[in-house]
């Protein structure tokens, strides 16, 4: 587990690989980049917020930029993992936007 780590000069947010001596087992390597969206800019209530779909929530003005900008940069540093790794099956990306502290909206890269 590694809180920023640098791949070509930029960082990941969180990830996570599995020691090369534990290869064997079918666990898997995850990178996980994070934004954060203010509560005020949804204009939405946090009850709202709550109660709506994932989907409907990946598609408000206010979280398409910080999630498009998290699959890009994941995108980034799939490359450069599979490039190393060559084990590209096992690589799972997720861009996470945080909503205030009410919410999570993630997509898979």
């Amino acid at each position: 587990m590694d809180s920023e780590r640098a791949i070509q000069r930029q960082y990941t947010d969180l990830t996570m690989f599995v020691r090369s001596t534990m290869r064997q087992y079918q666990l898997l390597d995850f990178v996980l980049e994070f934004k954060f969206v203010k509560l005020s800019a949804m204009d939405m209530t946090a009850e709202q917020v709550r109660q709506t779909p994932r989907k409907t929530l990946a598609n408000h003005i206010a979280i398409k930029k910080p999630l498009a900008d998290a699959k890009q940069q994941l995108t980034h540093y799939r490359q450069a993992l599979e490039k190393k790794y060559q084990q590209p099956e096992r690589l799972h990306c997720l861009a996470v936007v945080a909503i205030g502290f009410e919410r999570l909206v993630w997509e898979k890269v």
